[in-house]
């Protein structure tokens, strides 16, 4: 698990067929990108949930999380 602050956090990681994001207390974007900074996946959330990553290959990608104060991005790695 990775704790981007005392109430979110990614898991599990690495990740094979879904990416659980927990601790979401207000709305917020979900982007997923690839190591070349592109956007392979982006979700608008309002609670906690699993995103589905069946459709990524295996690699490292990044996940970047929007909500109406701040931006946090944190490393995941994707195995199949």
């Amino acid at each position: 698990m990775i704790e981007l602050n005392p109430d979110l956090a990614l898991m599990p990681n690495p990740a094979t067929e879904y990416l659980r994001i927990g601790g979401i207390a207000e709305p917020c974007n979900v982007e997923i990108l690839d190591a070349r900074g592109q956007i392979v996946l982006e979700r608008r959330i309002t609670s906690s949930t699993d995103l589905g990553l069946n459709k990524l290959v295996k690699g490292v990608y990044f996940v970047r999380i929007t909500d109406s104060i701040s931006t946090k991005v944190s490393k995941i790695l994707v195995e199949k």
